[in-house]
């Protein structure tokens, strides 16, 4: 049995591969088909760029760190001070 590698090996260098590709570039070369294309491309990166909410822009806003704890000293965390889970 042919492993998978070898089949599509053979699949990208067979005649037909090359029949059907030659059949694409030619409809794409095509005003009517060019346009298509356009349009779809716009519809999938409108698309991509609304998932429901606007897009911050190029530079989104700083989160703010004020209210944030940065130094908890041993033994402090959120069980109060003294607590030792797991003992």
């Amino acid at each position: 049995m042919a492993s998978i590698t070898t089949k599509i090996n053979e699949l990208l260098h067979s005649p037909k591969t090359r029949e059907m590709v030659d059949k694409a570039k030619a409809a794409a070369t095509k005003p009517e088909n060019r346009q298509k294309i356009k349009d779809m491309q716009a519809k999938v990166t409108n698309r991509a760029h609304s998932h429901g909410s606007p897009s911050p822009g190029p530079n989104p806003p700083a989160m703010p760190t004020s209210g944030y704890e940065t130094d908890v000293a041993p033994g402090t965390g959120r069980d109060g001070p003294g607590s030792n889970p797991g003992h």
